[in-house]
């Protein structure tokens, strides 16, 4: 047996299976009885996605610069991400016994508050997105400590060079 969903116009959902064709209305639950209105799908487990545009197993974010209005451009200093712990950890309702690594929310939204959203009362963190912007900025930052460093040892060769 099979289930196909698709999305149509005025905010409903084909739902297309060997029962025949039904409009419905809301959220689809996999796993759960009773899916959050925040989503059109709501997954209780591990979901598999394939995109279509690349292979099985990669969730991909829309990105195209040509559909951006863009504010500003920024950098992350180095202290800011220091400030984030690194932990491991487990889950308290023992869904799952997996020691797990990652980060905090509530620390995330005071350094990076787009990375953080808040979903039905729970925090949720966008590690692509504190990856990415973290990666990118210590970069940066390295890139410039570099400019700086070849300045000094050349002012250094220098006087180097006066005293001989």
């Amino acid at each position: 047996s099979y289930v196909y969903i698709g999305e149509l116009s005025d905010d409903k959902l084909q739902v297309y299976g060997n029962g025949g064709n039904h409009l419905m209305g809301g959220s689809v639950g996999v796993g759960t009885t009773s899916p959050s209105s925040s989503y059109r799908l709501d997954v209780s487990g591990v979901a598999h996605v394939t995109t279509g545009l690349l292979s099985d197993g990669y969730v991909t974010a829309l990105s195209d610069v040509r559909l951006k209005k863009i504010i500003d451009r920024f950098t992350l200093k180095p202290e800011a991400i220091a400030l984030a712990s690194l932990i491991h950890y487990t889950w308290k309702d023992g869904h799952d016994k997996s020691v797990h690594v990652g980060g905090i929310a509530q620390e995330w939204q005071e350094i990076l508050p787009e990375s953080v959203h808040d979903i039905d009362g729970r925090l949720t963190m966008d590690y692509g997105v504190i990856g990415m912007v973290s990666a990118v900025s210590l970069a940066k930052t390295v890139i410039e400590q570099e400019k700086r460093i070849k300045s000094l040892e050349d002012r250094l060769a220098a006087i180097e060079a006066k005293l001989k």
